[in-house]
């Protein structure tokens, strides 16, 4: 098996959504749904479907709180769901208090591609020849 890691960050911006989410999809590594768009997207390793679910990180990278008022209620939620194929990324504020950037990172096994070429063809059934001692 070969490894694969998938990074990048959503960006979410200071006009963007306080509640939202995002599908990013593994195989092309690319956004398929949602209200914020993934940027510095990285792939290292070869392409391909991951063979179980992968491990994954997601962390709140940039947050910003507007209106410091000390009886305020911020808080920030984040979510996530994983298959095989993609990550979702959901996200919610509340109060002056939002998400700007959320990074993830994705680790898993792929088919190794070099095990996909076989090599030299054996007949079924061959034998080995045998060496006479003299």
């Amino acid at each position: 098996m070969a490894l694969r890691v998938l990074s990048g960050f959503v960006n979410v911006k200071s006009t963007g959504p306080k509640s939202g989410r995002v599908r990013i999809g593994f195989d092309p590594h690319q956004k398929i749904s949602g209200d914020a768009n993934p940027v510095e997207r990285k792939t290292i390793g070869p392409s391909g479907r991951f063979v179980s679910t992968p491990a994954k990180l997601i962390a709140l990278r940039q947050v910003s709180l507007i209106g410091l008022d000390p009886m305020a209620d911020y808080k920030l939620r984040l979510g996530d769901t994983i298959t095989r194929d993609d990550l979702e990324i959901t996200w919610s504020g509340k109060g002056p208090a939002f998400s700007e950037e959320i990074s993830y990172l994705v680790i898993g096994e792929v088919p190794d591609p070099r095990s996909a070429t076989k090599g030299p063809h054996v007949r079924k059934g061959a034998k080995a020849k045998k060496t006479r001692r003299r």
